[in-house]
């Protein structure tokens, strides 16, 4: 029964992500490619090209890059990543208002602003259970010894 209800409660019908967490992932991805291409003397990859585009930010000149700055560039778009996960109830709560918005733009009568204030009570929810469970659970750490047992273990024939 218990599980049933674990099972009930864990399901989830969307994630919502804003586009300030997307974007910041990209960079972050980003960086790290012009890194490699850095390191191994490529030029920039098409990938990194239509990545730049897509982020409309304007790649440094090549021949002035090295992989030390690069690799710079990594630290700081991480860091910058982070920084943004520790807001991200937020910004999700801003994206999705503005989503709501333009829905109610496009379908006039509908009770958006409903829908809204339930849609971000459902983030900041799911954030504040985030960061209890974060507090309560014990940190993961592998296996660092296992128990062999030392008696001697027999079968039965009748399966007991």
């Amino acid at each position: 029964m218990k599980a049933a209800a674990k099972l009930a409660g864990k399901k989830d019908f969307g994630y919502h992500r804003s586009d300030v967490l997307i974007n910041v992932g990209r960079k972050v991805k980003l960086w790290k490619s012009i890194s490699s291409s850095v390191r191994s003397k490529r030029g920039y990859a098409d990938a990194i090209l239509r990545l730049a585009e897509i982020l409309k930010y304007t790649l440094p000149d090549f021949s002035g890059l090295t992989h030390r700055i690069a690799r710079q560039e990594v630290t700081k778009a991480i860091t910058e990543k982070r920084e943004i996960h520790k807001m991200a109830t937020e910004h999700r709560a801003l994206w999705l208002e503005r989503l709501a918005q333009e829905a109610a733009d496009q379908k006039p009568g509908s009770d958006w602003q409903k829908v809204l204030k339930h849609m971000i009570a459902v983030a900041r929810q799911k954030a504040t259970n985030r960061r209890l469970s974060a507090i309560f659970k014990p940190e993961w750490a592998s296996l660092d010894y296992i128990e062999i047992p030392n008696e001697v273990w027999f079968l039965s024939e009748d399966g007991e």
